[in-house]
């Protein structure tokens, strides 16, 4: 949101949320979203997934 609206970066912003998106359809989670069947992930390693997914 920062992003789209607090700096007008509104196709970046797109970029990022897709690649969340692309991240958490891959079975990613942190502990707090985490589903009874999947691993739970550390923030770096969710991290290192988004920015992944954005190269």
């Amino acid at each position: 949101m920062l992003l789209k609206y607090g700096f007008g970066f509104a196709e970046e912003a797109e970029q990022v949320e897709r690649a969340i998106l692309s991240v958490l359809e891959q079975g990613y989670r942190t502990k707090d979203l985490q589903r009874n069947e999947t691993k739970a992930h550390t923030t770096k390693e969710m991290t290192e997934a988004v920015i992944q997914a954005l190269a």
